[in-house]
């Protein structure tokens, strides 16, 4: 669905970068072209993400995701498929941090991408890198773990 998007976004100058080799590496990369770049498995994922305007996941069925995390350690803005994990994070805003999607709907997913270009950058960054210290550093994480762990205990 990604891919089909920026294929239909070409034009208008938005791009991708996929990273990864799974199973669909190869029919995926087959679609590559000036806005959408698939350069495989890379260990440098960091320098990706920092370099990027935002952060999209078009998941049907997720936990908490890594990916998701780490984009909110530099603030990225989002694109996120309304599924419960993301519902999640996006609860927890009292402002915009991205915008959601049905993953099953492409100009859908299209108007997702349109809206998160227009956020103030600067501000939405500084929000998520906070919204991130203040609900998923481990530290956090774990103390709220143990919490839920406790009163279940009793």
């Amino acid at each position: 669905m990604i891919i089909k998007a920026f294929e239909e976004l070409r034009n208008e100058g938005i791009g991708v970068v996929l990273l990864g080799s799974g199973d669909m590496y190869n029919e995926l990369k087959s679609h590559e072209c000036d806005n959408i770049i698939i350069p495989g498995f890379k260990s440098n994922v960091y320098d990706y993400m920092i370099a990027s305007d935002y952060y999209i996941s078009a998941s049907d069925v997720e936990g908490l995701a890594n990916t998701l995390l780490e984009s909110m350690t530099v603030g990225l803005p989002c694109v996120l498929s309304d599924i419960p994990s993301h519902r999640e994070v996006i609860t927890k805003t009292t402002q915009p941090i991205g915008f959601s999607f049905n993953n099953k709907n492409l100009s859908d997913l299209k108007d997702a991408i349109h809206k998160v270009l227009e956020l103030d950058i600067e501000s939405t960054s500084l929000y998520i890198r906070d919204l991130f210290q203040k609900y998923y550093t481990a530290k956090n994480m774990s103390e709220t773990y143990q919490k839920v762990y406790v009163k279940n205990l009793k």
